[in-house]
């Protein structure tokens, strides 16, 4: 089983379902760094790409968080606020391996026909394999050998009654999905095809 990595919090798939119920129009959504250029800015070669990237890596999860609002919004869905607390932390080493270490909740606040609606999820645990630049350059990861340690829980409050519940993720992670990364010598940009929106990383 690959890692989902950075994947959109599950909770999006429950909000968005809200949209179809107070008539929502569809919309493609995205943060305004959208229209970046997949691109290794500090180098040129696999080399230098390899030494850009190598380290640790700490995810802006409020950032993700109003991304994945804004994202929301456009879709149609009735969601009025979003919060990330805690951490997640990439460790992309040089020798060809990469560890994902995750402690982060997400939550989501809606309100539909007067029903305020509370979603959180969280995404606890590691995951780990084996990373390389693709046959299209150093500008795309490709991963293999990953494994996944990571426990999703997902609860709810509607209308002030609690709930558990399963959503299926899109998978997006090592072993599945080639990510195409920005990198400078502070900042670290990743972004699957299919994402709406990049994923964005500072140096730790």
């Amino acid at each position: 089983m690959s890692l989902r990595f950075a994947a959109l919090p599950a909770a999006v798939i429950l909000l968005l379902s809200l949209a179809a119920c107070t008539g929502g129009s569809g919309g493609t959504g995205g943060s305004g760094s959208d229209e970046a250029t997949p691109a290794a800015q500090d180098s040129n070669s696999g080399e230098l790409a390899t030494a850009c990237i190598a380290g640790i890596w700490n995810l802006d999860t409020n950032d993700t968080a109003q991304a994945t609002l804004q994202y929301l919004i456009a879709k149609g869905a009735p969601v009025t606020d979003a919060r990330g607390d805690g951490p997640v932390v990439l460790h992309i080493s040089s020798d060809g391996t990469a560890t994902y270490q995750s402690g982060v909740t997400y939550e989501f606040t809606a309100t539909t026909h007067g029903v305020g609606i509370d979603v959180q999820q969280s995404q606890i645990g590691d995951s780990q394999g084996e990373w390389g630049w693709t046959d299209s350059g150093d500008t795309i990861m490709g991963f293999t050998g990953w494994s996944n340690n990571i426990q999703i829980t997902n609860t709810a409050q509607v209308g002030g009654t609690g709930t558990n519940f399963a959503i299926p993720l899109p998978d997006l992670g090592p072993g599945s999905a080639p990510l195409h990364v920005i990198c400078t010598s502070e900042t670290l940009q990743t972004r699957a095809d299919e994402q709406p929106f990049p994923l964005n990383w500072t140096r730790g």
